[in-house]
């Protein structure tokens, strides 16, 4: 397959996964990965399909490559001094004009000019920044919108799902502490807010406006987060916070986030205020990893957050929380969504930078290195999503029956006004054992 050489043959020119995977879907949407690809509307006008197109171009017959202002190739290449170029290259190398690995050469030496492009392709921490590096400064068309950006960027990102997690599926070690807090960030885009509090892992279902959300849940059931519960509240920095959580566990999230336990960072003006004492508070000059905060009264306080994912073109990229994808700020407009501003724009009251170092080694080692403690920690956050009232509408009757008999009788603890019956956890033997004999008393047989 095309795709995975040309994938392995990128990666050789020291690209991040990301920035591989950026450029590959630019270039789908201009051929479809083929080195032989004739821009469509020149068939039926040059009389030639794909295949015939480059045998008269390689045995001379056809005279008119350079200036037929036809795109060809893996690029599309169009302008006639980059299609003498192409030619010129093809000729040197002794090699087909639809070769392969001819053209993946030439658009490498072509990309080595433009150095911007190439510096991002090999630092890029999200595949929208690489994408968009190819699209805005190389390719250029005529229509940029971004509609277009996002429809390449989604192409980019098929290609990272296929090549790049498969390598990394073993392990974390080869991805930075950024690019896994933005993977994690991204995998959430599309969610909606509930609402009432029940389908809350759900992407669609019960979708409302009454913010119960799966990422307030969670913080709220590992307890001591917030200085409070915060489900139903509107959830903008509790989503950056969960990623946080998410990706590198609770203490070390809560350090890279400069927050207090018990404290009020589900508020953003307070953990503007957080990242300020530490003195990783900045007005300017965002990086992907940062926690973006914007403002409606000139930085006096700030009303919404997300999580910066790539800056470049003048712009700064994120992943919101209680957004929309209207354009513009949306605060508490009930979905996961990638946005983009300006960098200049005045409603951006600043960026708080997390202390990277502070992630050290530990996230190569994690996997290798689990201590006891980590463990437990890990297993007590996962029993705390498992421990609610959760469940499907296919054993209504029988959970019904069984609470009406005496064989569950539930936690002893309430989930939101309601007896939490913890459908979803474990069972243990001793569990087990409890049922069976009450069912054995109901039926006269203990």
């Amino acid at each position: 397959m095309n795709e995975e050489k040309i994938w392995k043959f990128l990666k050789s020119k020291g690209f991040t996964d990301f920035g591989v995977s950026g450029l590959m879907g630019n270039l789908y949407a201009k051929s479809g990965l083929s080195p032989i690809n004739l821009q469509n509307s020149y068939e039926k006008k040059l009389n030639f399909t794909d295949q015939s197109y480059t045998q008269a171009v390689d045995n001379g017959s056809y005279t008119n490559f350079v200036k037929d202002a036809a795109g060809y190739g893996l690029a599309q290449w169009t302008y006639w001094s980059r299609k003498q170029n192409l030619l010129n290259y093809a000729r040197s190398v002794g090699k087909s004009i639809g070769d392969l690995d001819m053209q993946l050469e030439f658009l490498c030496k072509e990309l080595s000019g433009y150095s911007d492009v190439w510096k991002t392709l090999q630092s890029a921490t999200s595949v929208f920044e690489a994408s968009n590096a190819v699209l805005l400064q190389y390719e250029r068309p005529a229509n940029q919108s971004e509609s277009v950006q996002n429809k390449r960027a989604s192409y980019g990102q098929a290609y990272y799902d296929k090549f790049a997690q498969s390598t990394t599926k073993e392990g974390v070690g080869s991805l930075t502490a950024i690019e896994r807090l933005i993977a994690t960030a991204k995998a959430e885009e599309g969610y909606l807010e509930k609402a009432t509090n029940a389908q809350l892992d759900s992407k669609t279902a019960n979708a409302g406006s009454n913010n119960w959300t799966k990422y307030a849940r969670d913080l709220d059931n590992i307890g001591n987060i917030y200085n409070g519960k915060k489900n139903g509240y509107a959830w903008c920095d509790v989503f950056v916070d969960w990623c946080f959580i998410k990706t590198f566990g609770v203490d070390l999230a809560m350090k890279l986030l400069c927050q207090p336990y018990g404290g009020a960072g589900a508020g953003c003006s307070y953990s503007v205020q957080y990242y300020k004492k530490k003195g990783q508070f900045h007005k300017s000059n965002p990086q992907a990893g940062d926690q973006i905060f914007f403002t409606n009264d000139g930085g006096a306080t700030s009303y919404h957050t997300g999580l910066v994912i790539a800056v470049g073109n003048g712009k700064v990229y994120t992943i919101e929380g209680n957004t929309s994808s209207a354009s513009g700020i949306v605060p508490n407009g009930g979905c996961v969504r990638a946005k983009s501003y300006n960098l200049t724009a005045t409603y951006i009251c600043g960026y708080g930078r997390p202390d990277w170092s502070l992630v050290g080694e530990s996230v190569e080692q994690e996997d290798e290195d689990m201590t006891l403690d980590r463990f437990k920690e890990l297993m007590k956050e996962y029993r705390a999503e498992l421990q609610d009232n959760d469940c499907g509408t296919w054993s209504k009757d029988a959970r019904e029956w069984a609470i009406a008999n005496g064989l569950i009788g539930g936690t002893g603890n309430d989930a939101n006004g309601e007896p939490n019956y913890a459908w979803a956890d474990q069972l243990t033997r001793e569990q087990a054992a409890a049922l069976f004999y009450r069912f054995a008393k109901l039926m006269g047989k203990a």
